[in-house]
């Protein structure tokens, strides 16, 4: 496990890759002046996806960023990744 100072560091590093320093304080802001709760986004961000909507959209961000196909899935199929899914 990574201290607290080097999470904080290597995420804000990766917001601002994904996002340019100025959304990325802006993002931090927001969910410190906001109510959110994590835990709660996360148990809703999937209700309407199926597992294969979820298994594409992965691929899609892996194309898009250029890592290889089957890289992130393993190379497996959706119906290999359902039978993982369902374990």
């Amino acid at each position: 496990m990574i201290s607290d100072q080097d999470l904080r560091s290597r995420a804000m590093r990766v917001l601002a890759n994904e996002l340019g320093d100025v959304e990325a304080e802006r993002f931090i802001f927001l969910v410190k002046a906001d109510d959110f709760d994590y835990t709660e986004w996360q148990d809703t961000l999937w209700d309407n996806l199926t597992l294969e909507d979820i298994y594409r959209r992965a691929l899609e961000y892996e194309r898009k960023r250029g890592t290889g196909v089957g890289e992130f899935a393993g190379g497996c199929t959706i119906g290999e990744a359902q039978q993982v899914a369902a374990c």
